[in-house]
């Protein structure tokens, strides 16, 4: 990508029509890529450095986060903050980074969740170890959150402060968001930090939570299944439970 000796570390891609959009670094310099590639052969239809990554810690090395795309615009986001749109031509509309607006990110293994399209608003959950955090001047204070973004200029449109009563390690999270359309509206799903909980897509509020889901030590993992959520946790690495919560018994 950035010559003979440079060679992808880990590349996340997703498809619109016949276009591949992917997040990549580079082995040898840590660069991050924003890349847009021909779905027929291949080839690059445009590529673009971004930024400097961290080095990598249990396979994340900053380009974890998938691209999001409404067929208009692409938009990239790195672990290190980073966030860019782009049209489908690869012209950049903006750029912003979301570490230097609203403070370092504190998750053990770095950040690396995905952020959510939806509306025209770009939702981005921060669950993180904000107790680590050392407050920094111009900066707000340090919590967790789940960020909206109006996606047409990259300028905040809330930000709302997801608390929990969870502890070291538990704080972190690294599930992208979930969108949930029941017969009540829409909701978006943010899972990890011992909870799940339920967000009003138009301003952040919570609207239900569920747990506590581990507490003991370890970690949760979360996937959806249509109207379902599983939730996966260990007390120890040698047990592990898991429960299912029906989204429309409560939406």
């Amino acid at each position: 990508m950035g010559g003979k000796n440079a060679r992808p570390r880990t590349i996340y891609a997703i498809i619109w029509g016949d276009r591949v959009f992917v997040t990549a670094t580079e082995i040898t310099s840590n660069k991050l890529w924003a890349i847009c590639l021909d779905r027929k052969n291949g080839k690059d239809l445009w590529k673009y450095e971004v930024g400097i990554s961290f080095d990598s810690r249990n396979g994340n090395n900053g380009a974890v986060p998938s691209p999001v795309t409404d067929g208009k615009y692409v938009y990239f986001f790195y672990g290190t903050g980073d966030m860019l749109a782009y049209d489908m031509d690869g012209h950049e509309v903006w750029r912003r980074n979301i570490q230097k607006d609203h403070g370092t990110f504190q998750n053990k293994y770095y950040y690396g969740a995905s952020p959510l399209l939806y509306n025209g608003k770009l939702y981005l959950a921060v669950i993180h170890q904000y107790t680590n955090a050392v407050e920094e001047p111009d900066q707000p204070k340090p919590m967790s959150y789940l960020l909206c973004i109006d996606s047409k200029t990259g300028k905040d449109l809330w930000k709302y402060e997801r608390k929990t009563d969870a502890f070291n390690e538990s704080m972190d999270t690294y599930n992208t968001p979930y969108l949930f359309e029941g017969k009540n509206g829409a909701l978006i799903i943010v899972a990890g930090a011992d909870y799940v909980t339920a967000h009003d897509p138009a301003n952040g509020k919570e609207i239900w939570r569920w747990g506590n889901l581990n507490p003991e030590v370890g970690g949760i993992s979360v996937w959806f299944q249509q109207w379902l959520v599983l939730v996966n946790w260990s007390y120890f690495a040698d047990q592990e439970a898991e429960q299912c919560l029906p989204l429309t018994e409560i939406n």
